[in-house]
């Protein structure tokens, strides 16, 4: 089966253009201008493609049938321990670095890392000392893979519940980010897909809100300086009004400031208090 012919078969399970490019890259081990130039080159694997078909009928992710998800910019193993990057979390590292427009010698907190790729991102470009923070201890093991493949440095990864390693270890950070399991155990909104992702990396209790409740009563708990700091959260595109109800309960120092961001699809994704 030729290049071309493996690909009018992807076309056939919904895939879209990219998806069928990262799938074809995996199968040949050549990047999308080879690919382009080489349509009638055989498929040299076929049991490499009958796995990948099989996996496809099932409605696995493509990320994790190649075990590779890019995220602004940098490639990431990804496999069935942790969640895979979506492109609206990109939205928390581009204010992240607007944030820290070229301040070195901050601390980054990344919580709830996963796969690493916030803090692995935001240490790539800034290379400020960098926290990776999960439960998981299976995401933590993707996490060190995704570090010795970008070779970043300056980087610890901690293991506990959520804030917990840090309040015991007395760290604290410039700017924390978070991207925490959000999702409702009742929402019907949750795609199928999902199923093959780690459920504690989707949902969460009190509704999808319990992390943010706990972030706004023990954030200034983690902050180097209060006068200098930010931290950002992901949300559900449909929370942002119970989690600014959390807010002006639990945050009650009035030098704090809050602003809720949308992602480029116009859902609101992040909030982000500062002290300014």
């Amino acid at each position: 089966m030729t290049i071309h012919q493996t690909y009018l078969e992807l076309k056939k399970h919904v895939l879209n253009q990219s998806e069928i490019y990262e799938i074809l890259e995996y199968l040949t081990g050549h990047k999308y201008d080879w690919l382009i130039c080489h349509q009638d080159k055989l498929i040299e694997n076929m049991s490499k493609y009958e796995s990948v078909i099989e996996a496809l009928k099932q409605s696995v992710p493509v990320a994790y049938i190649v075990n590779n998800k890019r995220f602004y910019g940098i490639d990431f193993f990804v496999d069935h321990r942790v969640l895979i990057p979506r492109i609206e979390t990109e939205l928390v590292v581009e204010q992240a670095l607007k944030w820290l427009n070229n301040q070195n010698n901050k601390v980054i907190i990344d919580l709830c890392t996963g796969s690493g790729n916030i803090g692995i991102t935001l240490n790539h470009l800034t290379n400020n000392s960098t926290y990776l923070l999960d439960l998981s201890h299976q995401a933590l093991e993707v996490c060190k893979i995704n570090l010795a493949k970008t070779q970043v440095t300056n980087i610890q990864i901690l293991q506990g519940d959520f804030l917990e390693p840090l309040l015991v270890n007395q760290i604290k950070g410039d700017l924390i980010v978070c991207n925490p399991p959000y999702i409702d155990f009742q929402d019907v909104n949750v795609g199928f897909s999902t199923k093959y992702e780690p459920q504690n990396a989707l949902f969460a209790d009190e509704n999808g809100l319990k992390f943010y409740k706990e972030m706004f009563l023990n954030f200034p708990k983690i902050i180097k300086d209060l006068n200098n700091f930010c931290l950002i959260m992901e949300f559900g595109f449909e929370q942002k009004v119970a989690i600014e109800k959390l807010y002006i309960e639990f945050v009650t120092d009035k030098n704090f400031k809050h602003k809720f961001l949308k992602d480029n699809s116009n859902n609101w994704r992040c909030i982000m208090i500062t002290n300014i």
